[in-house]
């Protein structure tokens, strides 16, 4: 829900697909989606129009089902 609000809002923008780059996270990044400190795992980080962003790898993940949904696109099977 708060990532299809933050869709909604503008916080977000729509993925046009699941493509970031990803490396372990420093512990210096705030999740765009969550707004959690990104500590431990893996941060993504997405280029946008204006800068990249970064998301924690379940965010990125959520983001991407949402996009897909609002684009009317089925998800990845599998």
């Amino acid at each position: 829900m708060l990532i299809r609000a933050k869709i909604k809002s503008g916080g977000l923008f729509i993925l046009p697909n699941s493509k970031c780059w990803a490396g372990p996270a420093t512990g210096k990044k705030t999740c765009a989606a969550c707004d959690a400190t990104i500590i431990g795992g893996v941060e993504c980080e997405v280029g946008g129009s204006d800068s990249s962003v970064f998301v924690h790898l379940i965010c990125h993940s959520l983001w991407c089902k949402e996009s897909q949904g609002q684009l009317g696109q089925p998800g990845p099977s599998g």
